[in-house]
């Protein structure tokens, strides 16, 4: 009976070194989503930085508005732990970004543009212009909002310039990134009509799976998987 015994210790030894060994990377793989996170949101926060104070001075609620939502953005994002947090820090984003928009067109002497939500290829682009159809090998074609130059893109044939995350390794469109970036895209997007169809469609996928899976792809991303430098 012995060598039952020693086998089961020894069996067991290895299932607790395995499980830890599971716990390990699990912590590791959070560890390193949330600081891409952290990256691509201190990005956006910095962009939207310059363009807010390249603006002439005002006491126009457009803009004391944008600020208050930029300063917000900063602050939370100097001390992001929970990548749920991020969803707010977009969604103020998105807010700036159109509060600035009405206040430059106001500025000019021109007519506030209707809202839309920002650019669905980068975000960062500020709110779209238009919608326009792209095709998506896995996805399928599809109407996305997009600003001028990205819809212009699209119209001559070329791809548009779309924000990346690091993911594993590589870097791949935010929207393929995995549940732990689905907050980045949901907080830009909130406001977008019929919102948890376009982030389910966008950010979700197909097949009933929910938001933010990523298993959401029927074939391979048509985006190259670059290595990190």
């Amino acid at each position: 009976m012995l060598w039952l015994y020693i086998s089961l210790g020894v069996a067991g030894i290895a299932i607790a070194g395995w499980l830890a060994w599971r716990h390990h990377l699990r912590r590791r793989q959070v560890a390193e989503q949330l600081e891409s996170l952290r990256v691509m949101v201190a990005d956006d926060v910095a962009r939207f930085g310059e363009q807010y104070r390249g603006l002439a001075g005002s006491d126009s609620a457009d803009y004391e508005n944008a600020g208050r939502a930029y300063w917000f953005a900063l602050e939370a994002s100097r001390d992001l732990q929970d990548p749920t947090a991020v969803g707010a820090i977009t969604r103020r984003l998105a807010d700036a970004q159109y509060d600035v928009l009405r206040h430059t067109s106001t500025t000019a002497g021109q007519p506030v543009p209707e809202r839309r939500v920002p650019c669905f290829f980068n975000p960062q682009h500020g709110p779209s212009l238009t919608d326009v159809l792209w095709t998506e090998p896995g996805r399928g074609t599809r109407k996305l909002p997009a600003c001028a130059e990205d819809a212009a893109r699209i119209t001559a044939g070329t791809e548009p310039l779309i924000r990346y995350a690091e993911h594993s390794g590589h870097r791949v469109p935010y929207w393929d990134a995995g549940p732990a970036f689905a907050p980045y895209g949901g907080g830009y997007f909130s406001r977008a009509e019929s919102s948890h169809q376009f982030l389910h469609t966008n950010f979700g996928g197909q097949d009933n799976l929910e938001y933010g899976d990523p298993r959401h792809f029927t074939g391979p991303s048509p985006y190259p998987r670059e290595p990190r430098n």
